[in-house]
């Protein structure tokens, strides 16, 4: 109950604060929230490079240094998607916000999966599989 109650006063200061960033300036909201529109990732030479806006069409460029822990790691999927939108011309959203930590810069990227589309609908039939307690009982319709 304590960790419910913490959860909703900690949304309802997050809600209050975002709506007075609102009457200040609305597009303020958009970089707080979501990082840097403007930094990007892009490919100089083979390499990933992040690029990042440093205002009046200048930019730095920093050398990707990430590499995937192991094969279910979600940068893979995230490269994959990269390398699929540039070659298609297909883009999607991203956001990379930049933390300093111990006097290194880290990126933290966020994007939505994509949802595969629904094979399986009711006009084809119900598929459903039940377990119940022990694991030997197991029913699919």
């Amino acid at each position: 109950m304590r960790k419910q109650s913490s959860a909703i006063r900690t949304a309802y200061n997050m809600l209050k604060d975002s709506e007075k960033e609102k009457t200040k300036n609305p597009y303020a909201q958009i970089y707080q929230r979501q990082g840097n529109r403007l930094t990007r990732f892009e490919s100089i030479n083979g390499q990933l490079h992040l690029r990042i806006s440093t205002g009046n069409k200048e930019f730095i460029y920093a050398k990707v240094l990430r590499e995937p822990s192991n094969s279910k790691d979600k940068w893979i999927t995230f490269m994959t998607m990269i390398l699929e939108s540039w070659q298609t011309k297909n883009y999607f959203p991203y956001t990379v916000e930049l933390k300093l930590r111990d006097g290194e810069v880290y990126g933290c990227v966020s994007f939505e999966l994509p949802t595969p589309e629904v094979r399986y609908k009711i006009e084809n039939g119900v598929i459903a599989i039940d377990t119940n307690a022990s694991p030997i009982h197991l029913a699919i319709a």
